[in-house]
């Protein structure tokens, strides 16, 4: 931390959950929830408090892989964290 800005960390653990429906050839809808938590020691402290979102996006197919576009709210928010997310990608996240 530096002050109280969340900057990085020694360890981490994260999951993910989607599932992928495609509506035509060329659009996939795809709901998930992530969760994760990143630690300022080497270790883990699976004490601290879980950060949960989820999501729904929105892939479009092409011959280079799938576009992403992503919209996430946390389920579990801090007073810093912003409401709502945007994420636009090349190829699947996982």
């Amino acid at each position: 931390r530096i002050s109280d800005e969340v900057v990085g960390g020694l360890s981490f653990w994260e999951a993910s959950v989607e599932a992928r429906f495609r509506v035509t050839e060329t659009i996939g809808i795809v709901p998930f929830i992530d969760a994760g938590a990143a630690y300022a020691e080497s270790v883990p402290d699976f004490s601290e408090d879980i950060r949960v979102g989820a999501g729904l996006g929105v892939r479009y197919f092409t011959g280079l892989g799938p576009l992403r576009f992503d919209v996430a709210v946390p389920l579990t928010p801090r007073d810093e964290d912003a409401s709502v997310a945007f994420y636009v990608g090349l190829g699947q996240a996982f």
